[in-house]
């Protein structure tokens, strides 16, 4: 099996994999630190989805970085759930780096000590490029189809999440949906970076443009 990461130092004339975990799983988003390209960070996503059937997520789901520009990765796991996951979605906070955010898919589970389900899921924020993390909320709409956050590049406790298109501005914690939206099955967001009020957001339905942050100030 060839899934995995891969890496071209020719200019795309030829590649080597350098993430690889099993048969089942890939990879569905990589991040570079914007202050160091040595910096990067990756989810890997085990999933088979078949006509009978759709298996989301495993012991292959996992969020990795690198330090020597993506041809080495460790596993990062300080302050994230035990357990298998799913889709995770990683942003990097541009106007400093050290702040990440990720997404993270983990189904329900049975707590002996504490006799009821819980749930780890949602979104996580790290503040030491990713050696460690703090858990802001169970936010995660509809996280297999595109589980994906975008922190505000001059504003760190604004983020924008797909898919519902929705925004918090106390880092995560909570969200409120964007109701003046385009259409649904979110595809990207992008914020300017010079200007906040600017964002657009692309789906299903073509590009929407703000120049009010969405109306949500």
């Amino acid at each position: 099996d060839e899934r995995g990461l891969y890496m071209s130092t020719d200019g795309g004339e030829s590649w080597t994999r350098t993430l690889a975990v099993d048969e089942n799983t890939g990879v569905v988003d990589v991040a570079i630190d914007p202050s160091n390209p040595d910096i990067m960070y990756a989810a890997s996503y085990q999933r088979r989805r078949r006509p009978f059937g759709f298996h989301g997520g495993g012991p292959g789901s996992a969020l990795w970085k690198s330090t020597d520009g993506g041809r080495s990765w460790r596993k990062l796991t300080n302050g994230l759930p035990t357990g298998d996951y799913g889709r995770i979605g990683i942003s990097i906070y541009r106007s400093n780096p050290g702040i990440v955010y990720i997404s993270l898919e983990q189904g329900w589970r049975y707590n002996a000590s504490t006799a009821y389900t819980e749930r780890r899921a949602g979104m996580y924020r790290s503040e030491n490029k990713g050696e460690s993390w703090e858990f802001m909320s169970d936010w995660n709409p509809r996280p297999m189809y595109a589980s994906q956050p975008l922190v505000d590049p001059n504003d760190d406790q604004r983020i924008y999440m797909l898919n519902s298109y929705s925004v918090s501005t106390d880092g995560g914690r909570t969200f409120r949906p964007i109701r003046n939206a385009t259409h649904g099955d979110d595809r990207l967001v992008w914020v300017d970076p010079l200007d906040s009020r600017h964002v657009m957001k692309a789906d299903d339905g073509g590009l929407g443009i703000s120049y009010d942050r969405g109306g949500i100030g």
